[in-house]
């Protein structure tokens, strides 16, 4: 309960007074909520690798918290292999800490200039 209890509170203002939001990306790796012009992304699941794609958003945040921790997120808004078909670049999570986190839900906190529609 302690542990729970611990990653509750770190995470809290992801999951309180907020709406769903997992529309935003084609991704079904994960599940978005949102809270006006921020966007909490959270990796239910053990992530296969250090970063997430968030096609289709396409747009750099101001800035990438890790809510378990309170540390930055690196970013980048790139064109990847994947997206050979598409030729158009997504915004990506990296380098975030899996292994360090296995067997608890990974929080991210996206924050952007504008409302992502």
């Amino acid at each position: 309960m302690k542990r729970i209890g611990k990653w509750y509170h770190a995470v809290e203002e992801a999951v309180k007074d907020v709406e769903p939001s997992s529309h935003l990306t084609r991704n079904r790796d994960i599940l978005l909520t949102r809270r006006d012009n921020v966007i909490y992304v959270h990796l239910v699941n053990d992530p296969r690798t250090s970063g997430v794609k968030l096609d289709p958003i396409d747009v750099a945040p101001k800035s990438a918290t890790l809510l378990n921790t309170g540390e930055p997120v690196d970013f980048t808004v790139d064109l990847v292999p994947t997206n050979h078909i598409e030729h158009k670049p997504y915004l990506r999570l990296q380098n975030l800490p899996v292994n360090e986190l296995t067997n608890t839900v990974i929080v991210v906190k996206l924050e952007f200039d504008e409302i992502i529609e």
